[in-house]
Formats: structure tokens, C-alpha cells, sequence
């Protein structure tokens, strides 16, 4: 049954006609102020990789059963993590697992950085220092138990040091077992148990987790951790992040802060409009007011220098540009830390000779061996369901999934 007519058609035309004519309005300031500057040579013979991850889940009778994936790539290099888990809470669950999947990607840069001279990411740097805890104020453990949460959180940044330690000697292997510590503090199932093991101690010794009804809060808090410390980790390396879509509107700022008077619209349709060949453009990042007060960090930011940088002043310490690598080619978004060692024309630089065809090769490479698709993902779930339905028949109801009768 095909659902759209005509007044859809128009209604979508009208609004795209309106944003033409916004553009055409502001063509001539945006002439006058933003520099749409030639790309530098190119610099060949360097190394440099690409993380990108992916994720799915399975909605079942017993949980939400997920697999997140992050694989880097590169010249002579090519890892890539894989991990299961089984969720019996849904409370933000799709955001949870979204996390996961970039703490994955942060920690599997931070294991590849000391051995390129830049690693690419995919997505944004800005988004994720923006990115808020899961947690309220009614129920952030840093604020019900405070003195708890600050101790039981230092423990688990230096499980999670000498964890990052042991994973680094595994970078020349694909890692198919479960690397997320968060997972595994109230869970005590596998080997890697024993880095959280003065975790569980203090949890067993403390009264405040005896009388718990739900430890999900505590999960959440514990996630949040692992995220901003892979982050920082990734932050100790030349990085650069690349976005495929963008919707900043700081161009218009800027023509704002000029004396224009035009309506806001995004940044890439301006450009896309009005600048078509190789190129880029340096705009600043304008975030700072959506950057929310996130106390686990402000908790913790002393253990974590990179990010505290980053984050204390994101307009300066994130440089932000738009870049197309050949004519008429796909814009991309390209933010770079100045905790980099190298500038913002000297990743442009790197980045030239593996991104002929308009992205960068490695990136594309790596979404492709990190992809999990939905067919897939159904196999692992019939696999274990016979696999675990074998150990024992009773625990094949927890499989029962009410969309297959759809």
C-alpha cells in the first residue's frame, strides 16, 4: 500500500523552496565571510586507521539482547571487538547501547593510537562531550549516596587502568569476548572478573547495595565512567572525527555577528549551494550552550586531563570544518581536538591521499567489517537459543518473542 500523495510531495517542496531562497538571500555575506579555502598537499607514506562500530538488539520475552561490535583498520592493521550481553532492564535501553558501542569504539582507537600517525573516527566529538548522563538528580547514586558513589567510583577508573593495560597486548588479534567492565561488576561469569574484583568487594562490604532492590542506576553510573574514560584514553592520540550528516547552524552566527539579518539554516546546505569544488571551510563550534552539567564528570574530570581540556572550553579546544576532498563531492563534517599534537590542515593533509573517491577508504572499510546486520543478529539469537535450549529446555521460554507472531 503506497501512503504518499501529492500533498506530501509539496508540502516537502515548499519547505525546500523556502530554505532556497534563505540561502540565496545570505550568498552574498556568506561570500564576504566564510573562507572556502583550497585543500593543503598532500602527505603521503603516513599511517593512519579508521574505527567505526555498529550495534543491534533482540527484543526477547527474558531481555533485550544486544551485540556491539568496533573494528579498526588500517595499513597492516586489522582488530575489531565483538560483544554480547543480555539486559533485564529497558530503562533507556536504546541509549544504553548506543554508549556502549561508542566506549567501544573509543577504547579500540585508544588501543591502535600509538601505532598510527592519526586515527579517524567516525561521528562527533562535540556530541559526545555534550552527551548527557542517563541519570537524574532523583536517581544518580552521586547524589543518593554520594560518598558511596565517589569511592566505589574511584575503584572501578583504576580497574578499568590496569584493564586498558592488559588489552593493549591484544592488538593484533580480532577480541570475540565480553571487554565492557561495567557489565561485569555485578555479574561475576567470566575471567575477566578479576580486574573489578576490589570492586565487588567494596559493593559486598557496604551496606547500601545489600538492601537495593535494582542495581540498574548503579550500571548506568559505572557505563557513564567507561565512556568518558575511553574517551580520554582515545584523546591521548592524534584523532580526528568525521560526520557523514550535520545539522550545526553556526554559519548563520557568524553572519549574525556581521550585521546580517537572515534566518537561521544549516550549515551544509549553504555551503553545499554555494561552494562545489575541493575545499574547507573553518567554522566554530557555537555548542557550548547546550553543554549540560554532567556530575559524573565534574566528579571524576581530575582523572581525566584530555577530556577535562576538551570539555572546559569546547569553542576553543574543538576545531570544527567542513571539508570536500574532490569536486562535487560528499561534504563531510571533520572536528579535530587541540589536544592533537598535529593542526587541522595537517589531518586534511593525511587525509587527502586515502580519500580520493571523496571519504576516507579506511572509514568506509571499517563500517563495512563492523556492520551487524539484522540478519545476522537473528542468527546469533536462534544459535544460542538452540545452544542454551540444549543445556536446558525450561530457559527456551526466555526466547519467546511476541513481534514474530507479526
Amino acid at each position: 500500500m503506497i501512503r504518499i500523495n501529492d500533498k506530501h510531495k509539496n508540502h516537502i517542496l515548499n519547505k525546500l523552496k523556502a530554505e532556497k531562497d534563505k540561502i540565496r538571500k545570505m550568498k552574498k555575506y556568506v561570500i564576504k565571510h566564510i573562507q572556502w579555502h583550497e585543500l593543503p598537499h598532500d602527505l603521503e607514506g603516513r599511517n593512519i586507521c579508521a574505527v567505526d562500530g555498529s550495534r543491534q538488539d533482540a527484543r526477547l520475552c527474558g531481555g533485550i539482547l544486544t551485540a556491539i561490535s568496533a573494528n579498526a583498520i588500517g595499513k597492516n592493521l586489522d582488530m575489531g571487538v565483538f560483544e554480547m550481553n543480555l539486559f533485564t532492564d529497558s530503562y533507556y535501553i536504546s541509549d544504553r547501547i548506543r554508549r556502549l558501542m561508542m566506549t567501544m569504539e573509543y577504547r579500540t582507537a585508544a588501543m591502535v593510537g600509538g601505532e598510527v600517525d592519526l586515527v579517524l573516527m567516525d561521528g562527533t566529538l562535540s556530541g559526545a562531550i555534550i552527551m548527557p548522563s542517563l541519570l537524574s538528580s532523583f536517581n544518580n547514586p552521586l547524589n543518593i549516596h554520594p560518598k558511596e558513589a565517589k569511592e566505589l567510583g574511584r575503584l572501578f577508573i583504576k580497574s578499568l587502568n590496569e584493564f586498558l593495560g592488559e588489552m593493549m597486548e591484544h592488538t593484533e588479534s580480532n577480541i570475540h569476548k565480553n571487554t565492557l567492565l561495567s557489565s561485569k561488576v555485578f555479574y561475576d561469569f567470566d575471567d575477566d572478573s578479576m580486574y573489578v574484583q576490589e570492586v565487588r568487594e567494596y559493593i559486598s562490604s557496604n551496606d547500601i547495595f545489600k538492601c537495593m532492590d535494582n542495581t540498574t542506576h548503579w550500571e548506568i553510573f559505572l557505563e557513564h565512567i567507561e565512556m568518558i574514560h575511553a574517551l580520554n584514553n582515545l584523546l591521548e592520540w592524534d584523532c580526528a572525527f568525521i560526520s557523514k550528516t550535520h545539522y550545526e547552524k553556526s554559519i548563520s552566527n557568524i553572519l549574525k555577528e556581521n550585521e546580517a539579518i537572515i534566518e537561521k539554516t544549516l550549515n551544509s546546505s549553504v555551503i553545499n549551494s554555494i561552494f562545489h569544488n575541493s575545499g574547507y571551510t573553518i567554522t566554530k563550534y557555537d555548542g557550548d550552550g547546550r553543554l549540560h552539567i554532567n556530575k559524573i564528570f565534574e566528579t571524576f574530570k581530575e582523572e581525566f586531563p584530555q577530556l577535562k581540556v576538551v570539555r572546559d572550553n569546547p569553542s576553543k579546544n574543538i576545531i570544527q570544518s567542513y571539508c570536500r576532498f574532490v569536486d562535487g563531492g560528499i561534504l563531510l563534517g571533520l572536528e579535530v581536538p587541540t589536544t592533537n599534537k598535529k593542526s587541522l590542515e595537517e589531518v586534511i593533509s593525511l587525509l587527502s591521499p586515502y580519500s580520493k573517491l571523496g571519504y576516507p577508504i579506511y572509514l568506509r572499510d571499517a563500517h563495512r567489517r563492523a556492520v551487524i546486520s539484522k540478519k545476522e543478529m537473528d542468527t546469533y539469537v536462534y544459535s544460542l537459543m538452540k545452544s542454551i535450549g540444549e543445556h536446558d529446555e525450561e530457559l527456551g521460554v526466555f526466547f519467546q518473542n511476541g513481534r514474530s507472531v507479526l
